[in-house]
């Protein structure tokens, strides 16, 4: 039985309800993605999820091994290197379910978070993952970034990244790479900036005024 047939039945038998237990925007999705994958039965799965709505600046850490699926809305991952993302569904990129189910845990509820504020205008967003550390910082803003591989996208607003020898303007979208042998640079700006860097190494202000590794 294909998902949309599913979809239906279960519509006629709740006289166009959501279920017992099913709160309306989660079924709203349900009936969605039933019609956007109609022959895909893993839409029943859809079901069984934990449905999250993020609010702007709330955070979600994914373990590995958590089932999820971006449904709307804007969001900003951020990911350790990894070669091992298997799909189960909901997708034209290939599906593996049986490995899939083998590293499922089902025990894992991830819950929304919010970030930390820094002493130098930014928020620290909670973490689990050593790899990396990750930082928001909203306009009017002046700060200086470490010299560290680092990953910048700005999502609103204006930010002008100035590392001695040039500058560069990010407007919503724009992002930028640096590598460890970068100078550190200044960020101004009346915009988002979203960083991300190493884990353990912070922007902070040495005698001079520029960064330095802590």
């Amino acid at each position: 039985v294909g998902a949309a047939a599913t979809a239906a039945a279960l519509d006629r038998l709740t006289a166009g309800r959501p279920p017992v237990g099913i709160e309306p925007a989660h079924w709203a999705w349900f009936t969605r993605l039933a019609a956007a994958y109609p022959h895909d039965p893993a839409v029943l799965v859809a079901l069984l999820l934990n449905h999250v709505r993020l609010a702007p600046g709330e955070a979600l850490a994914l373990p590995a091994g958590t089932v999820h699926a971006y449904l709307g809305g804007l969001a900003v991952e951020a990911m350790a290197a990894s070669d091992n993302v298997l799909r189960g569904g909901l997708t034209a990129k290939p599906v593996d379910v049986a490995r899939f189910v083998d590293i499922v845990d089902a025990r894992l509820r991830p819950e929304p978070t919010r970030g930390t504020p820094d002493d130098d205008g930014g928020v620290s967003l909670p973490s689990p993952a050593p790899h990396f550390a990750w930082r928001v910082f909203d306009g009017p803003l002046a700060t200086t970034t470490p010299a560290a591989v680092q990953i910048g996208l700005c999502t609103a607003g204006r930010v002008e990244i100035d590392d001695g020898e040039r500058t560069l303007a990010l407007g919503p979208g724009g992002a930028y790479y640096t590598c460890a042998a970068s100078p550190p640079a200044d960020i101004r700006g009346d915009g988002t900036l979203h960083l991300i860097t190493p884990g353990g190494v912070r922007a902070e202000s040495g005698a001079d005024g520029r960064s330095r590794r802590t």
